[in-house]
């Protein structure tokens, strides 16, 4: 666990570096003091440092606010008060997310990570919270597939050090254009760069409901599990998000966290 003073530390300069790389910023005193509050830590309970993927919807995303949201979000939040624990949340970029576990200057890495053999030699994951196929967007008005077998040789996208560049890289599925994120891989189907963009059904379906003049086309021999990453050193944090995870999944909180964020309910929330 990082320390208290840290934390509040790193909360305040995160507050600054948001205004300072045009993200929304709230020019209000008031408000400014209800968020710099909002990340003082209770001190009779312990307190927990996560970062997540700034722009990976519907796991985590920033709203139009600039607050880090999503489906990991509320379900490590549930976790947290089942467990009378605090967790502060930080956005990354998905490469940076190792980065502060390896630093130790964050407890839970967060955002829709697959839990995959590579990743677990280096770090620890709760159990997985959710099972998804994978799939590929396209642009059918450009390219006429229909089945994954038809994507051989064809140029797919993927963002940059996530676990698909791997799949596709390492399957017969075809050559790998990588992106910092999907709104730029949906720009390079459109454009003709890549003929398909490769990631979860859970995300891509968030795309599709955006952008109507792509189809899905879902992975049926795959699929990604999802969990929360820690450092290994630290098994008294796994074994509480584990036993957190499973009274919210007892109690029905976990169902009603996921119906909240269908691709549907939340694509108005995005800029």
């Amino acid at each position: 666990m990082i320390s208290r003073k840290l934390l509040i530390l790193m909360a305040l300069c995160f507050q600054a570096a948001c205004s300072d790389s045009g993200q929304p910023e709230n020019n209000s005193a008031t408000s400014t003091e209800s968020q710099i509050s909002q990340n003082q830590p209770d001190n009779t309970k312990p307190l927990y440092w996560a970062v997540g993927q700034s722009f990976y919807p519907p796991f985590a995303f920033r709203d139009k606010q600039g607050a880090l949201v999503g489906l990991d979000i509320d379900l490590l939040n549930a976790i947290a008060e089942k467990e009378d624990i605090q967790i502060t949340f930080m956005p990354q970029e998905l490469n940076d997310l190792w980065r502060k576990l390896d630093e130790n200057s964050a407890d839970i890495a967060l955002g829709g990570l697959n839990i995959t053999a590579e990743r677990q030699q280096h770090y620890a994951f709760t159990q997985a919270y959710l099972s998804t196929e994978n799939a590929v967007l396209l642009d059918t008005s450009k390219v006429q597939i229909k089945n994954f077998a038809e994507l051989k040789g064809k140029m797919i996208g993927v963002i940059n050090h996530s676990a698909y560049e791997n799949i596709v890289h390492h399957s017969a599925l075809g050559q790998v254009k990588t992106y910092a994120n999907l709104r730029s891989g949906i720009s390079g189907i459109k454009n003709g760069e890549v003929a398909a963009v490769y990631d979860n059904e859970r995300v891509l379906s968030f795309y599709h409901a955006q952008e109507r003049d792509v189809s899905l086309l879902k992975d049926t021999a795959r699929h990604s599990d999802f969990g929360f990453a820690l450092r290994k050193d630290n098994p008294l944090l796994k074994q509480k998000l584990d036993k957190g995870l499973a009274t919210i999944r007892k109690d029905g909180t976990y169902d009603k966290i996921l119906a909240k964020w269908d691709a549907e309910s939340i694509k108005h929330q995005i800029q």
